[in-house]
């Protein structure tokens, strides 16, 4: 079953029927676009501080790992494909862990 999580359809199956959030996984279809898995790294680091130097250099090291964070998620996708083949238990990552 599949549903199309925006609108008002949806909302009100929610409520009638609970267990379609209890009782059920989430698969995601489409794999995240770099640019979304960089807004996702910009909201976690929003407020980080570092003392590495000088304002300028910390704004610079903090873009520099912002832009490294979906290089990390592909890497880790990749390899949870990997684990799957070899232990048949499959994995999913979420941009947010």
């Amino acid at each position: 079953m599949a549903f199309n999580p925006i609108g008002d359809t949806f909302r009100t199956r929610i409520r009638n029927f609970p267990s379609i959030v209890n009782c059920s996984a989430i698969d995601w279809f489409y794999p995240w676009p770099e640019d979304a898995l960089i807004e996702v790294a910009e909201n976690k680091f929003q407020g980080f501080e570092m003392d590495i130097g000088t304002k300028d250099q910390e704004a610079e090291y903090l873009k520099k790992l912002i832009r490294i964070c979906p290089y990390i998620h592909m890497t880790v996708k990749k390899m949870c494909v990997k684990f799957e083949k070899a232990t048949k238990r499959s994995v999913h990552v979420t941009p947010k862990n």
